[in-house]
Formats: structure tokens, C-alpha cells, sequence
């Protein structure tokens, strides 16, 4: 047979073989960011679940306020739910957090409260699922770039072109987490201008 035939058939050949390579990791690339975003589903359902549970212990009296009523209503609208957005997640966590602080302004308006075992052993689960939610967090964004430079970096740029690769917005850090630790308070409590203080 020809080798001028030859040559052209091991190029297209190779070519397939590139695409199919590139394809498969783009794949996977998507696959992987979809998982680390159905952590962060599961995180924020366990966390959704504890909160609730955490309210129904605080005091009837604090129950019928309608500022914690509020927080409640908030919370139940916000669960969310299996295929969210990133977006809905953010806005569900936000929810949460507001709750979370009424459940704790609640705590430290009531010693004895703060004393139940129920609601500490709920708080201490609820720390424990906000580390896992900050993990699957980073866990998300981690696999949100990966995908990224997949969709960005030549060759597999055309092939993620060709296949219509998209991807998901990076979970946002809240305004709270962004900001500047306030340490004002923090001389007072350590002895204002004393040893720690003094250069």
C-alpha cells in the first residue's frame, strides 16, 4: 500500500485518539466538581437538619418570639434542594448562618440554656458539619479551576468547544468571612496597655 495513504490515516487516527483523551478528562474534570458540589448539598442538608433540631429545644418562650419565628421561616424556605445552583446553595448558607446566630444570641440570653446537653451536644454536631460544609467548599472550587483550566488550556479548549463544557460559578466566601478580624476588644481583655501591649 501507499505511504502517502498511510500518513494521513495515522494523523486522523492520532487526532481521534487526542480528542477521545481530551474528551475523557474533561469528563472527568466535570464529574469531579459535580460530586464536590453535591458535598457541599450534603453538608448544608446535615446542617439544615441539626439547626432544626437545635431550635425545638430552645425555650417556648424564645420560640414565640417573632424575630426567631422569622429565622425559622427563612431557614425552612432556604433547604436545599437536590440540583441546586450555586447561587441557591450560597443563599441556603446565608439562611443558615442568620439562624445560627439567633439560635446563639438565644444561647447567651439564657445561662441555664446554654447548660441544656441537648443543645450542646446539637452545637458541638453543628460545628463539626460547618467544618465539613467549609471543606466540601474548597473541595468545590478546587474542582471548579481544575475544569477551568481544562476549558481554557490548548488543546482540550477545543475540544471542550466542540462538546459545549460549561461550568459552575466558585462558591463565594459571605461578607462576614471577607472581613477584617476586629481585635478592638481583644487589648481590653488581656490587660489593656500591660505587658502585651507595650514596644
Amino acid at each position: 500500500m501507499d505511504p502517502l495513504i498511510w500518513v494521513p490515516l495515522l494523523v486522523v487516527v492520532v487526532l481521534m485518539v487526542l480528542v477521545i483523551v481530551l474528551y475523557n478528562q474533561l469528563v472527568g474534570a466535570r464529574n469531579a466538581m459535580r460530586q464536590a458540589k453535591h458535598g457541599i448539598e450534603v453538608a448544608l442538608t446535615q446542617r439544615y437538619d441539626l439547626l432544626t433540631k437545635q431550635m425545638q429545644v430552645v425555650p417556648a418562650a424564645v420560640q414565640a418570639e417573632r424575630s426567631f419565628q422569622e429565622r425559622v421561616v427563612e431557614m425552612r424556605q432556604a433547604r436545599p434542594a437536590e440540583g441546586s445552583s450555586v447561587s441557591q446553595l450560597e443563599q441556603a448558607d446565608r439562611a443558615m448562618d442568620r439562624a445560627q446566630n439567633a439560635v446563639q444570641v438565644t444561647a447567651e440570653a439564657y445561662p441555664e440554656f446554654r447548660a441544656n446537653a441537648s443543645f450542646v451536644e446539637l452545637q458541638e454536631s453543628v460545628h463539626y458539619v460547618e467544618e465539613q460544609l467549609a471543606a466540601a467548599r474548597r473541595s468545590f472550587n478546587g474542582a471548579v479551576a481544575r475544569l477551568d483550566d481544562r476549558r481554557q488550556m490548548f488543546p482540550s479548549s477545543i475540544v471542550a468547544g466542540m462538546f459545549g463544557f460549561g461550568t459552575e460559578p466558585m462558591f463565594r466566601a459571605q461578607e462576614h468571612e471577607r472581613a477584617d478580624v476586629d481585635l478592638s476588644g481583644l487589648r481590653d481583655q488581656v490587660g489593656g496597655d500591660g505587658a502585651g501591649s507595650g514596644r
